[in-house]
């Protein structure tokens, strides 16, 4: 059984995607996450001189695994959510696998901001919605 990766470890993959997958497609795998530095645990998995080559049979694989991948719930630490006052209007916090980012998503019950995203840093979060992050 393979070992689930973590949203670290897919983004040290980032960039091989099976839509783009051509014949003879060449990339190139980081053999350190380019984000903390940590060395990439599939690297080796991967490849053995640092390029990764997809072949036009691995092509059609690679199609047929996302095509036939499903959605699984996973734990969650990463969200916060918060009402305003007794309004019916909710953010949800969001923190990214990125250095200091995080996403705000909207949500009211008038459907005039539902589902609108911003991309912020921490600071940036804390001050304009006057709330305290501890994620």
């Amino acid at each position: 059984m393979k070992k689930k990766r973590t949203l670290n470890e897919y983004r040290q993959t980032a960039g091989i995607d099976s839509n783009k997958v051509t014949k003879n497609y060449t990339k190139t795998i980081p053999e350190y996450d380019p984000y903390t530095g940590e060395k990439n645990p599939y690297y080796e998995e991967l490849t053995k001189d640092g390029t990764f080559e997809i072949n036009e049979i691995d092509s059609e694989r690679a199609v047929e695994i996302v095509n036939g991948a499903t959605w699984s719930e996973t734990e969650c630490n990463n969200v916060q959510r918060f009402q305003f006052g007794d309004f019916p209007e909710i953010i949800y916090v969001i923190k990214t696998g990125f250095k200091n980012k995080y996403i705000v998503v909207n949500e009211d019950a008038y459907e005039l901001q539902i589902g609108e995203t911003k991309l912020m840093t921490k600071d940036k979060v804390e001050k304009m919605y006057n709330i305290k992050l501890s994620i």
